[in-house]
């Protein structure tokens, strides 16, 4: 006969950790290596029938269908998916997907999985600050995304003027976004990225420059925001 226990099966693309804690404290994810000068990475299973496993940049975990809180913790500037299967026997019952979600290092995400998905809240400088919150199911906007990406752009890391120039193009862009006009939107994003590859250039002072490879995940960022329908 076959099973119908129900499940939850998690897949993770992005730079970005995953952490779960049962109710007793348990943890499943990635735990510190001993060794500093050794980057083998190691992982510990320790709530009852979880896994956890990683291909490339995604992560493949699961556990089974008590309550379980799940941490996400950037490591990196970039953007986020992270999918959710409830399974039952081999059947998919219920899929939540949180898509294209900007990320920085330390970022905090967390939600957790009973019976159903919470809602994620997105802690986006460790202050212990809610800065944005998703509903599992509801569609994620454009302009949500854009006032996350401005968060990060407004990170301590970077020089005053080079934020605000960069915010005010980010605003305009979402005014026109929240009006419908997606084409002047875009144009201004466009405007956004050619900025950032400005303060990258080798001629911009030093106080102001970014690094190459900082604009290029900038970038990439907005070009994630605007691949979206």
């Amino acid at each position: 006969m076959e099973s119908t226990d129900k499940r939850w099966r998690f897949r993770l693309h992005s730079p970005v950790s995953i952490n779960f804690y049962d109710e007793n404290g348990n943890h499943t994810g990635l735990i510190q290596n001993s060794n500093p000068s050794s980057d083998l990475q190691f992982y510990e299973e320790q709530i009852p029938n979880s896994y956890y496993t990683e291909f490339g940049e995604t992560k493949y975990s699961g556990t089974g269908d008590s309550l379980i809180n799940i941490v996400l913790t950037g490591e990196d500037l970039g953007t986020f998916t992270f999918e959710i299967d409830q399974v039952a026997g081999n059947q998919v019952v219920k899929n939540k997907t949180f898509a294209n979600i900007p990320v920085m290092k330390d970022m905090l995400a967390t939600l957790s999985v009973s019976e159903t998905v919470s809602e994620m809240k997105i802690d986006i400088n460790g202050d212990n600050q809610i800065d944005a919150t998703f509903q599992p199911g509801e569609e994620i906007k454009k302009v949500d995304l854009l006032e996350i990406f401005k968060k990060i752009i407004n990170s301590p890391d970077v020089d005053k003027t080079v934020k605000d120039r960069l915010i005010n193009k980010i605003d305009n862009a979402k005014k026109q976004m929240e009006k419908g006009n997606s084409i002047s939107s875009n144009a201004m994003l466009e405007n956004v990225k050619q900025q950032i590859e400005v303060f990258s250039r080798e001629q911009t002072p030093e106080k102001f420059r970014l690094s190459a490879d900082e604009a290029e995940k900038l970038i990439g960022i907005i070009e994630r925001i605007q691949a979206m329908e």
